[in-house]
């Protein structure tokens, strides 16, 4: 059942549900991870490209270091990322018989398949809904 157009419909279902996902992803990871934490892993980062530039033993020395830190601290947020990423799946799978059967018929402008219409307006979504999230969290 097409609601306004099959377009527009995707669209609207892209929105909330991307919006659902990286508000939800946004707070486990600050409440996991912490705001300050942030901030010092984008120091560790910034001083790991610095590094990275330089050729002394001493500089290698804490280049490895830091490397180490930061693949322990990736590993602890892609465990309090894997609930949110369970959620959102299980979400889509769910929903998957319904858009395939409301969607397959419609040919969608540029991308044709409504998959691929639905994964591009998602990727835009998701990177428009992250932005207005750092502006709206630094505020």
């Amino acid at each position: 059942m097409v609601f306004i157009s099959p377009e527009i419909d995707l669209l609207l279902i892209a929105l909330v549900l991307v919006t659902i996902f990286n508000t939800v992803s946004t707070i486990v990871r600050n409440r996991t991870m912490g705001k300050g934490h942030m901030e010092e892993i984008k120091k560790k980062q910034k001083e790991f490209k610095e590094l990275m530039k330089k050729t002394d033993e001493h500089s290698r020395k804490r280049l490895k270091e830091l490397e180490q830190e930061l693949l322990e601290t990736n590993l602890k947020m892609m465990k309090a990322s894997m609930p949110t990423m369970l959620l959102s799946i299980a979400i889509v799978i769910v929903l998957w018989p319904w858009l395939q059967a409301e969607y397959s018929q419609y040919t969608f402008p540029i991308v044709g398949s409504w998959l691929f219409y639905y994964i591009v307006v998602s990727l835009v979504f998701s990177i428009i809904i992250s932005k207005v999230q750092k502006i709206i969290l630094k505020a």
